[in-house]
C-alpha cells in the first residue's frame, strides 16, 4: 500500500486483509496512518478484512486525480459492499 499511486489512481474502497501470522501485531494502526491522510475512513472489519472508504468519493469525470471509468466501477462495488455490510449488521 505504501507504493500505491494515490495522486494518479483514485479508488473509492480498499479491502485489505489483516491476518498477521501467529502473535504478530495487527496491521490496522499502520493502515490508518497511511490511509487517513489520503481521505480514507475505516468503515468495518469483515472477517479478516479491513474496509476503508474514500471521502469524498473519487470523481467519475477523470479529474482531480480520479480514476475515470475505474472510479465509476469502484463506486458500484462500494455500494454493493455497503449493502452487504448493512445486511450482515442487521442479521447479527
Amino acid at each position: 500500500m505504501r507504493v500505491w499511486p494515490f495522486e494518479r489512481v483514485c479508488v473509492d474502497v480498499f479491502n485489505v486483509e489483516n491476518q498477521p501470522p501467529h502473535g504478530e501485531d495487527s496491521i490496522l494502526p499502520p493502515l490508518l496512518e497511511l490511509l487517513a491522510p489520503q481521505g480514507y475512513r475505516h468503515l468495518v472489519r469483515i472477517g479478516v478484512d479491513e474496509v476503508f472508504r474514500r471521502e469524498p468519493p473519487c470523481s467519475t469525470d477523470g479529474g482531480g486525480g480520479g480514476g475515470g471509468g475505474a472510479a465509476a466501477h469502484t463506486k458500484r462495488g462500494s455500494r454493493r459492499l455497503m449493502r452487504r455490510t448493512e445486511r450482515r449488521r442487521r442479521s447479527a
